[in-house]
């Protein structure tokens, strides 16, 4: 009925080994099998680092045209406002008030000649005087006129 073939028996240097196809076949079978096996647990392990590697490479060109990108506008908007400044001039970006001052006000030679500058900020000379404490910067502030 269901009876495995007859082993074949040979002969190598005078000892009879007997081989058993059936056998032999089971455990090539095996041997594949382990070897299939550790070739994808070889695979699934190396798959984690590979695509941390690609994921990090894709990181880090996308990191670099990122700020590529950035460096080239910086340029452009510094071409444009160096080009806008020469157009305008410093003082258009000056606020109103500190425009008016300098723009419209006296010079700094004026200013300084003028006596009255001398006579509204004359205290703060005492402030120069070596050797003057604060109980003598007092006295001399209250004998001013």
């Amino acid at each position: 009925d269901d009876k495995p073939p007859p082993v074949a028996r040979k002969k190598f240097d005078d000892d009879s080994v007997e081989i058993n196809p059936t056998a032999l076949l089971k455990e090539q079978i095996r041997l594949l099998s382990l070897a299939v096996l550790a070739l994808w647990a070889w695979c699934a392990l190396a798959f984690v680092p590979f695509s941390l590697l690609a994921v990090s490479g894709a990181t880090a060109a996308a990191l670099y045209l990122n700020a590529h990108a950035a460096t080239e506008l910086l340029r452009m908007e510094i071409r444009r406002a160096s080009a806008e400044m020469h157009r305008r001039g410093l003082a258009h970006y000056l606020p109103a008030a500190l425009r008016a001052a300098l723009l419209e006000g006296p010079t700094v030679d004026e200013w300084m000649a003028d006596s009255s500058f001398i006579d509204e900020w004359r205290f703060l000379a005492l402030y120069f005087v070596p050797g003057l404490d604060g109980a003598g910067r007092a006295r001399a502030v209250a004998a001013l006129p």
